[in-house]
């Protein structure tokens, strides 16, 4: 767990207050994201979890539009609250799914109008067996222990696992990943290049046949210091439109 500062602790510990209110309102909403510190209570680092600022997920969600929103390891909702923001509420049908359920509690006072479900995303999003336009993630990053995996990709990068799961499910995705995984670089680079190079991305595009591109076109830098984190993120979009048929039957 993190050590915060005098300044960090005391706005983490008025943070830690609204979640006495009964209903927020959106300036409550905004003063949660940017000062409750989620390393004060949970040891992220170890489940490769990190939040998404609210400014950095109102750029993600430049390009998520009106429609059936799945947020998989959705934190505290703070991707589909943004996107909730861009589309209007009346435009947007969201189901948020995350397993840590302190998380979760949060997350139905960040966005009430949500179908919250505390669970695991490789069993849950199958269960539901709906159909959705649009699949948001920022996961968790790397080599993290999970019980499920994706219908194709069969390598150990959960964000790869997560981007594989919600092509099954979802028209198009827009993801927060670690630069090295999204197969080119833009954030604190001279201009935008694909990297296709590395083992790892080679390995999911062909087991899988899904291409990452450039999202809102952010370079994330700015965010980097965000709650002392510092891994460069990418904002990678794909439509999956040339999806290899799957290898493994997901179940409920």
């Amino acid at each position: 767990m993190a050590k915060l500062t005098k300044a960090e602790a005391k706005k983490h510990h008025e943070a830690e207050q609204l979640l006495d209110k009964p209903e927020w309102t959106h300036e409550d909403r905004e003063f949660f994201t940017q000062h409750w510190q989620e390393s004060a209570n949970h040891v992220n680092t170890t489940a490769g979890a990190f939040f998404t600022p609210l400014d950095y997920a109102m750029d993600v969600a430049l390009d998520v539009g009106p429609g059936k929103i799945v947020d998989l390891c959705a934190g505290i909702g703070t991707l589909s609250y943004a996107a909730m923001l861009r589309n209007g509420t009346e435009n947007v049908d969201i189901t948020c799914i995350e397993l840590n359920p302190a998380y979760v509690e949060i997350g139905r006072k960040m966005i009430p109008q949500a179908r919250w479900i505390t669970g695991d995303v490789f069993q849950e999003l199958p269960a539901l067996s709906e159909r959705f336009e649009y699949a948001v993630s920022n996961p968790p990053f790397g080599r993290i222990k999970a019980e499920g995996a994706g219908p194709r990709y069969t390598g150990a990068s959960f964000e790869y696992k997560i981007i594989d799961l919600a092509a099954e499910y979802a028209d198009q995705g827009t993801f927060v990943i670690p630069q090295q995984s999204a197969g080119f670089q833009y954030s604190g680079v001279p201009y935008y290049e694909r990297k296709e190079d590395g083992r790892e991305y080679q390995k999911f595009v062909k087991q899988t046949g899904v291409f990452l591109d450039i999202g809102a076109g952010m370079d994330t830098t700015s965010y980097s210091k965000w709650h002392g984190v510092a891994p460069r993120t990418e904002v990678a979009i794909s439509f999956f439109d040339n999806l290899i048929p799957a290898q493994q039957e997901l179940t409920a």
